[in-house]
């Protein structure tokens, strides 16, 4: 083999070992849940490529002054997919920059508009 393909082979088994060590395995325990609501009055739905979802705070709401407004950028577009329900609203915003989102979940409830489940970590560290 010449230099040049042994590098490759190396650098390829480099990005295996990365990815390997990548993977973790999801511990519920470290997860919280809250509801995304007000999803039937929004053009957008929640779908599997929402991939880069944020909580936006939206302190000019009518509704209530607290609101936190659910986002999904899909090819550098915004889409508002609701709100975070009131109960949560305190916590979230207290907590705006330790938020990861990991997924939303999708539950049917024999309507046309299922219920939305936002699955969420804290991190130790702000984000941003």
């Amino acid at each position: 083999m010449d230099s040049n393909t042994i590098k490759k082979v190396i650098k390829n088994k480099e990005k295996k070992i990365k990815k390997k060590k990548e993977k973790k395995i999801l511990n519920i325990e470290d997860y919280e849940m809250v509801y995304l609501v007000g999803n039937q009055y929004c053009e957008n739905k929640p779908s599997k490529k929402d991939k880069d979802i944020r909580f936006i705070p939206e302190d000019n709401n009518i509704h209530d002054p607290n609101a936190v407004k659910v986002l999904s950028i899909r090819d550098n577009k915004e889409y508002k997919l609701g709100y975070i329900g009131k109960l949560y609203t305190e916590k979230i915003r207290k907590n705006i920059n330790r938020i990861k989102i990991y997924k939303i979940l999708k539950k049917n409830n024999g309507t046309e508009n299922p219920y939305y489940h936002i699955l969420y970590t804290l991190t130790k560290y702000p984000i941003y």
